[in-house]
């Protein structure tokens, strides 16, 4: 949204009222947003608040283009459209970001969209196999802001601070869910290391459920104390990671991985399970080990950190490859995108 209007795009955004989305958007006084409310009895993406909101909003402004970024937002957009907005015929444009099955309903929510663009090829050759029409898939993985990088700095983060460069940092980033998410495997992969590795800690950025369970295993484990929990990261990701020595992606399945381009863009040596996006994203610029193998990842840990070389090859190289997800590139792939179905 914010490349769009400073291309000088129109962009409107519509967001749910009281969603982070809306709180950060009127931090940073972004114009254009509309906050929509939910209303009226719901039935999973059947939503009649968000759905009224929606046609009310794009009577006003006619948009040539509605582009739905998350499978629910899509599903919003597709009963709007299918109880009619008036005269105007927007284009759709439904955004694709996890690798997750889809039933008859999504598979035909799909197929009525103009474009279906999946952040990966394995969303999108997902996708096809489930019945979505290949012609409207599109491959264009995601795009954020090149980072300077932020390695030293000390920053507020819930009651604690970012990490220091005292010892190896490893680290990770994200919600401890237990289903996407698999922080479980890198806290025992850590305390295989632990013994060998006197001076390093595990920074865990991020918050959920799974946290108490998580707890209780780094205590079973013995290094409680050297596993620092440090609840939800409100800050941009990248002044966390760019403080890590190994950032660490524990995927039980995942899409294109904004949080590990992010550790790319840092020059951060990655560590990432061989799951949905993540070969594609990460390629030979750092080390895929299997999802739910602690000994292979403790291994990978081990090797990178005996050997700070090699740390920084890998650096060098995922921050090459990190332009691949630049925001300017992802915009121009929308635009083009757009500029194709119009």
């Amino acid at each position: 949204h914010e490349a769009l209007l400073g291309k000088g795009r129109p962009s409107h955004c519509l967001c749910r009222a009281g969603s982070e989305f809306e709180v950060r958007s009127r931090e940073q006084s972004l114009p254009h947003v509309y906050a929509l409310s939910s209303g009226g009895p719901k039935a999973g993406e059947l939503d009649p608040g968000l759905i009224l909101g929606l046609r009310q909003v794009i009577g006003r402004l006619k948009p040539d283009i509605i582009h739905a970024h998350s499978a629910h937002a899509a599903g919003i957009v597709f009963w709007a459209r299918l109880w009619g907005l008036g005269e105007w015929r927007p284009k759709l444009v439904f955004h694709r970001t996890v690798t997750d099955p889809i039933g008859k309903f999504s598979r035909w929510k799909y197929n009525a969209a103009d474009v279906v663009v999946a952040v990966c090829s394995a969303i999108g050759d997902g996708l096809a196999s489930q019945g979505v029409a290949a012609d409207k898939i599109r491959v264009i993985p995601i795009g954020i802001p090149l980072g300077n990088g932020c390695a030293g700095e000390e920053l507020g983060v819930c009651g604690s601070v970012a990490p220091k460069k005292e010892g190896l940092a490893i680290g990770t980033l994200g919600a401890l869910d237990g289903t996407q998410k698999d922080v479980a495997t890198l806290v025992a992969a850590f305390g295989k290391v632990a013994p060998e590795l006197p001076q390093a800690r595990l920074h865990i950025f991020g918050d959920g459920k799974e946290r108490c369970r998580l707890e209780a295993m780094a205590r079973q484990l013995g290094v409680a104390d050297r596993v620092i929990f440090h609840g939800w990261w409100r800050k941009e990701p990248k002044q966390a990671i760019g403080q890590l020595d190994i950032f660490v992606l524990s995927s039980l399945k995942e899409g294109c991985s904004n949080v590990l381009v992010s550790a790319m863009m840092e020059g951060v040596a990655s560590i990432a399970t061989a799951v949905g996006g993540n070969p594609e994203v990460l390629g030979e610029a750092g080390i895929l080990v299997p999802a739910r193998d602690a000994e292979a990842m403790a291994q990978a840990i081990l090797g990178l950190a005996h050997n700070e070389i090699r740390r920084q090859e890998l650096g060098r190289a995922a921050r090459q490859r990190s332009k691949m997800f630049s925001l300017d590139r992802f915009v121009a792939s929308m635009m083009h995108c757009y500029s194709e179905i119009l």
